[in-house]
């Protein structure tokens, strides 16, 4: 159960920032959402099926690709935020998996630790990508993360 919080705290955390860090398959509807006949189907085998997270490049894709919508970003600027993106997304992966590491007694690490350290590298993105977008830009950039934070 611990491990299902930390990884809904970690997508969560990768989501908020726009890295849209979503389960493929086996997952409710099978990756999306809504309700799916197959998650009930193994919940009353008590099966479960693997979970892939995405992989870092796919999420600052998917990231990016968010942002030239939402934003509208001109190609200069998708080229200047795209590596970013990717920057920060292979940094979250290795930060959670060095975590994993660390707790060496198969436990999940401890939820506000992994919180406070994906806030820290979201911080770090933020700074390299604000000054590529125009202040609209930033200011709707901000409302919309906020947004996907708190619901």
């Amino acid at each position: 159960m611990r491990y299902i919080q930390i990884g809904a705290i970690v997508a969560m955390t990768l989501f908020s920032s726009g890295a849209f860090a979503q389960f493929q398959g086996g997952g409710l509807g099978g990756g999306r959402m809504g309700g799916g006949g197959r998650q009930r189907d193994q919940s009353m085998n008590n099966e479960s099926a693997p979970r892939k997270v995405m992989e870092p490049a796919d999420i600052a894709k998917k990231q990016t690709e968010w942002m030239k919508k939402s934003l509208v970003l001109t190609e200069e600027q998708e080229k200047q935020i795209a590596p970013v993106n990717l920057k920060y997304a292979l940094q979250q992966k290795e930060e959670f998996e060095a975590l994993m590491v660390q707790n060496q007694s198969g436990a999940m690490p401890d939820r506000d630790m992994v919180i406070h350290k994906m806030e820290g590298i979201n911080l770090a993105q933020d700074n390299e990508i604000k000054p590529v977008l125009t202040a609209p830009q930033w200011e709707l950039y901000k409302k919309k993360r906020n947004k996907m934070r708190n619901g």
